[in-house]
């Protein structure tokens, strides 16, 4: 079981890792919309955290805040976690299917 665990941790890093780097190369050539998806933890933080208008409200301008780069540095453990629980299920079921 501590196998299980240690490999699914692995998995989960890996996996979140891998995401990162294609997200950030995928918005460096302009492909926002695929970064977006394929980092898609960053963005349901992001959700979460208010953004402040500094232009009008004809003409809004959203300004990110040190709150915006908290939300992203915990997009990574949180793809840790999420990519991780899914390999557990994973090896757990694989594990225990015929």
């Amino acid at each position: 079981m501590a196998r299980r665990i240690w490999l699914s941790a692995i998995i989960g890093i890996i996996t979140t890792l891998v995401l990162l780097g294609l997200a950030y190369v995928s918005s460096k050539f302009g492909m926002n919309n695929l970064a977006r998806a394929i980092f898609w933890q960053n963005q349901a933080l992001q959700a979460l955290v208010p953004l402040h208008n500094i232009g009008t409200a004809e003409r809004p301008i959203y300004e990110g805040t040190p709150i915006n780069f908290f939300a992203f540095l915990c997009s990574i453990p949180f793809g840790f976690l999420i990519y991780g629980g899914i390999a557990y299920a994973f090896l757990r079921h694989k594990q225990h299917s015929p």
